[in-house]
């Protein structure tokens, strides 16, 4: 159509007007500490997201579950903010470009498991499964085989919850995120627009933590940079 036509002569013009930009490689933009923390966490909390578990058709376990270390994403996504950085001519990754990798990374993993995910972050206190089939938009039965997903790889787990109808019945579950992914999910969360050193838009500090529960250190990333003349 048209619409198209004139969107890809855009493209192309865009395109041809940075790649003829005479820029300057040989001095590499620097990612602040609190920047390769959240990509630590950020790493991690991709690796966690992506993750699946494999079952066979009567739904056991096709093996032992594990999720990936999150240095891989980590990485990738820290050669994306330095390239960002040089498409808008920045010295140094700041929190716009931190927003847009953030965005980059959730949008690498959507899904019923991250909408899951994020649902259960906002519901500190636990979510029981109708309430969460109504939120995620799914049936029960599939929002029962998506939390058993999620228990194992160590992302949620539960509380029964008791029948408290009067009636015969089965008594609930209760789900509510592991204190690892919750943490994971806070300490990778963009900075508030108002942000003050030494604390986060929740008021707590820039500490994040690693797949272990322990805090990361900003030397868990290469830092590796170069030195400005």
């Amino acid at each position: 159509s048209t619409l198209k036509l004139e969107r890809a002569a855009a493209l192309r013009e865009s395109i041809h007007a940075y790649l003829v930009n005479d820029m300057d490689v040989s001095v590499m933009p620097s990612i602040p500490t609190w920047f390769e923390d959240r990509l630590v966490n950020l790493g991690q909390l991709v690796a966690y997201l992506r993750s699946s578990v494999a079952r066979s058709r009567d739904r056991d376990l096709s093996y032992e579950q594990r999720v990936e270390i999150g240095s891989r994403p980590a990485s990738q996504l820290k050669r994306l903010a330095i390239c960002l950085c040089f498409v808008f001519d920045k010295d140094e990754a700041d929190d716009n470009i931190y927003r847009l990798i953030y965005q980059v990374a959730l949008n690498s993993s959507k899904g019923y498991q991250q909408n899951t995910i994020k649902f259960l972050y906002m519901r500190k206190a636990g979510c029981v499964t109708s309430a969460l089939s109504k939120r995620v938009k799914v049936s029960d039965s599939q929002v029962k085989r998506i939390t058993e997903d999620l228990l194992e790889l160590g992302m949620v787990d539960f509380d029964m919850v008791p029948n408290g109808s009067g009636n015969r019945g089965r008594d609930t579950k209760k789900w509510y995120l592991t204190s690892i992914m919750r943490e994971l999910w806070k300490q990778s969360k963009p900075r508030s627009k108002g942000y003050v050193k030494g604390s986060t838009a929740s008021g707590d500090t820039d500490k994040g933590v690693r797949s272990n529960g322990k805090p990361v250190s900003s030397h868990s990333v290469n830092r590796k940079r170069r030195v400005r003349h």
